[in-house]
């Protein structure tokens, strides 16, 4: 038997047994990607106990990624309430708070939870990291975090590049912030921001129009919904290619996909704060 079928005929002899809806959830969300049978299989779940450990969690990630964020957000929300020590459903609560919602008091909030509990959890500290250098400009803070999430998990692209990024911006430390994009590469070679910000190093920093596009383009080829990407390769068409027409579809299909993050940056553009080649920064829900 395939592994969903022998899941499927458990299930047909033992109908909600809690383990195998557990186990058959976690093989669709995070094997097959298939986020509607696993949000299926963990409301199954959490409708029999709703203080399963992980379940509210894992169904408020099988809603994010179907771009269901109010439900996630109340998923995660009562996985708060329920147990206040699950470090997930904090860390994935702020993440969604941060960036959809905008509320950065109230993610700082759970993040700061978080914290007390993991002290290096890699998502909260790059996370909150990313707040503090928005809300507060805390460069020092900010560079501390991605720091520890680093000691703890040190081939972790996010917090790589997050650092690559305020040593480039923060400190002008180029060769410092090259190193860092390099070494996320090594350890994360489609991670499409990271080839974003490297492509923009490359334009903005070393003058190299050529590869930077060809980051560009395979930063695209991995996610072509990444705004971040979208605005900037746009910018290099504009500027350094001349070709206006293709930047506009560049900017277009980034106000389609996030209107608020592709705004953002595009003002960002047209002010005296606009730096070449800078991505969004990227905010995770914990996996």
């Amino acid at each position: 038997l395939g592994v969903e079928e022998a899941f499927r005929k458990s299930l047909m002899l033992n109908p909600g047994f809690v383990p195998t809806l557990e186990a058959y959830g976690k093989y669709a969300l995070h094997e097959r990607g298939d986020a509607r049978v696993a949000e299926c299989l963990f409301k199954e779940l959490v409708a029999k106990n709703s203080s399963h450990p992980g379940a509210l969690h894992s169904l408020g990630v099988a809603l994010q990624m179907q771009g269901e964020h109010a439900e996630a957000l109340t998923a995660w929300k009562k996985g708060v309430s329920v147990n206040p020590t699950d470090v997930a459903c904090l860390v994935s609560y702020g993440g969604l708070q941060q960036s959809a919602r905008r509320d950065l008091g109230g993610a700082e909030l759970l993040y700061k939870s978080a914290l007390a509990l993991e002290p290096t959890h890699p998502v909260a500290c790059s996370n909150y990291g990313v707040l503090l250098e928005e809300l507060r400009g805390d460069y020092d803070a900010a560079e501390k975090l991605y720091r520890s999430a680093l000691s703890s998990a040190p081939s972790d692209p996010v917090p790589l590049n997050h650092l690559a990024m305020l040593l480039q911006d923060a400190r002008g430390d180029s060769q410092q912030a090259e190193e860092l994009y390099r070494k996320a590469l090594s350890y994360a070679p489609s991670y499409a921001p990271t080839l974003s910000n490297m492509a923009g190093f490359q334009y903005s920093v070393r003058g190299d129009a050529d590869y930077a596009e060809k980051l560009y383009r395979r930063a695209l080829s991995v996610d072509p919904a990444d705004v971040g990407t979208l605005i900037n390769y746009g910018s290099l068409l504009e500027e350094h290619r001349k070709d206006g027409y293709s930047a506009q579809k560049l900017f277009d299909a980034a106000m389609t996909i996030d209107p608020y993050t592709a705004k953002r940056y595009l003002e960002q553009q047209q002010g005296d704060q606009y730096q070449e080649g800078r991505s969004p920064r990227i905010v995770k829900e914990e996996d």
